[in-house]
């Protein structure tokens, strides 16, 4: 098979040469005659994996994550924090820890934003820079953030030792992962099935 852009075929997954692909967007897809994106794959219905053979997607239904309230200790999903945070508007970096750490609330007193605030603060304090980042650059990140269960509609395959696999994901999808890495969103360590990811790094995105 061709991975041109102009590829008649939609299958979610096949072998090919013992190679395990996964397709994230949809094809045929003609780069040269379309303005717009590749779009999402599968686009009629969502399809979700909690387990320990896929990336465990910060929109998951499965993510739950506790919240300490007046009344005690509650599990919620941790999407909803999400979303919460980033609806609204980040104007500095005590905003940006702010609304990060209500949705990693238990690494408040580990992760250290010294270099952030060092830099919005003193090297780019009344800068250029400082004004386009929070009005322009961020609340675009936190949008296309956001878009996480639109433009990833199926699970993505950890990629493990002995096993080898590709997968085809438009430059939308892979950017909107990178926005999720920099805003800190990974799978909670909580889950529905009672199974753990002690074994895995912190951030998977």
């Amino acid at each position: 098979n061709s991975f041109s852009s102009k590829v008649p075929f939609l299958f979610v997954k096949f072998i090919e040469n013992g190679v395990a692909y996964k397709l994230i967007k949809q094809l045929p897809y003609d780069c040269s005659s379309s303005s717009l994106p590749p779009k999402p794959y599968p686009a009629a219905h969502h399809r979700d994996a909690w387990d320990c053979h896929h990336v465990r997607m910060p929109s998951s239904p499965q993510n739950i994550y506790p919240v300490q309230s007046a009344a005690g200790k509650r599990l919620e999903k941790r999407w909803d924090l999400i979303e919460t945070a980033l609806l609204t508007p980040m104007e500095s970096p005590l905003d940006i820890r702010r609304a990060i750490l209500s949705y990693n609330t238990r690494y408040g007193d580990r992760w250290d934003f010294s270099a952030l605030f060092h830099y919005f603060n003193e090297v780019a304090a009344d800068s250029v820079e400082r004004a386009i980042f929070f009005n322009q650059t961020l609340p675009s990140m936190a949008r296309l953030a956001v878009r996480l269960p639109q433009l990833i509609r199926q699970p993505i395959p950890l990629f493990k030792q002995q096993h080898d696999r590709l997968i085809t994901m438009s430059q939308e999808q892979i950017s909107c992962l990178l926005a999720n890495a920099f805003l800190h969103f990974s799978a909670s360590k909580f889950s529905k099935d009672g199974i753990g990811i002690q074994h895995l790094p912190v951030l998977q995105l």
